[in-house]
C-alpha cells in the first residue's frame, strides 16, 4: 500500500499536509473571511429555507 519505501510515502504526505496547512494560515492572514457578510448570508439563506418550507 505504501510502495517500496513506506518512510517516504509517509513523509511526502506530511509534507503535503503541512504545505496545505501553510498556505491557508497565509491566506486567511492575508485575506480574512468578513464575519459580518458570512453570518449575514447564513441567516439570510435559513429565511430563504423558512419561506420555502412554508
Amino acid at each position: 500500500m505504501l510502495g517500496k519505501y513506506p518512510g517516504r510515502t509517509i513523509h511526502f504526505a506530511g509534507v503535503i499536509l503541512l504545505g496545505i496547512w501553510i498556505t491557508n494560515k497565509a491566506m486567511n492572514s492575508f485575506w480574512p473571511i468578513d464575519n459580518k457578510a458570512n453570518v449575514q448570508m447564513v441567516e439570510d439563506t435559513r429565511d430563504s429555507n423558512n419561506v420555502l418550507a412554508k
